[in-house]
């Protein structure tokens, strides 16, 4: 038994920098369309209200998006921060970025009275969300030190169906331990899936240069700014920390509220 969300999510699937290169090659036409979409939705307010249905509520909704932040268009008006924003007219207020991260989570969530998991970070919107449905998710500010120096979870070894992370990994600086302890947290199968701010251009992701020889029991385990800029080494770390599967999805959507250039949200099966 599942629980079902009833509307696909519309993305492409990849699990290295060249297959995504590939399918922008070939829709170059399409990225363009829906980049002049996006461009065409400008105004001049600090909001910005757009309609359509949000995936996880199974409810029609208006997406609101506040302008500051984002963009300029030339004739100067100001298109949001798309992914960040678009906040759904249901009771939770879920954000374009959330609510493609439930989409995703739902139907491979087993009966609640069974499934485990947790979210890393911020993520109060979410666990709202999960535990009005009486899933056992519970909220983890923030990763844990062992005695040897490593990054944990408070949870036993094999103990989770499912990890939540919404744009989290670019704050944690020790960010192949914390990958490790993800994944030594989940059961066999189990699954990491959350969005990152990352970079589809770079091959490799780019660490801060205070994180540079900073002793590894030294660094904190969130940073209030970003330590990193992911790039697509990012799936190879995941294979490293100990996941068999790992893959990035590219999706848009208006009618979802999945606006923004190269949307992507990160799977990963241990």
């Amino acid at each position: 038994m599942t629980t079902e969300a009833s509307v696909r999510f519309p993305g492409a699937t990849f699990r290295s920098m060249d297959e995504f290169k590939r399918f922008r090659a070939d829709n170059r036409d399409l990225f363009d369309e829906r980049y002049r979409r996006e461009q065409s939705l400008g105004v001049d307010d600090a909001s910005l209200t757009t309609g359509g249905f949000c995936a996880p509520c199974l409810e029609v909704t208006d997406f609101i998006s506040q302008t500051h932040g984002g963009s300029a268009t030339a004739n100067g008006r100001w298109v949001p921060h798309w992914r960040l924003t678009q906040a759904c007219g249901c009771r939770f207020a879920l954000t374009s970025h959330e609510r493609a991260l439930l989409h995703i989570a739902l139907p491979r969530l087993g009966p609640p009275s069974w499934t485990r998991g947790g979210i890393i970070g911020r993520g109060d919107r979410l666990l709202d969300y999960l535990t009005e449905r009486a899933f056992s998710f519970d909220l983890w500010p923030r990763l844990l030190w062992d005695e040897a120096g490593r990054a944990k979870l408070p949870v036993p070894a094999q103990s989770q169906h499912m990890i939540l992370a919404a744009d989290e990994l670019a704050h944690i600086p020790p960010l192949d331990r914390a990958l490790a302890a993800i994944a030594s947290s989940l059961m066999p199968g189990g699954s990491f899936l959350f969005s990152t701010p990352f970079d589809v251009e770079a091959e490799d992701s780019v660490t801060a240069p205070w994180i540079e020889g900073v002793a590894p029991t030294d660094l904190p385990l969130f940073s209030a700014d970003a330590a990193h800029r992911l790039g697509w080494d990012l799936i190879t770390r995941l294979h490293d920390a100990g996941f068999t599967d790992a893959a990035a999805s590219c999706y848009w959507s208006e009618e979802l509220g999945y606006l923004g250039p190269y949307n992507m949200i990160f799977l990963a099966f241990r």
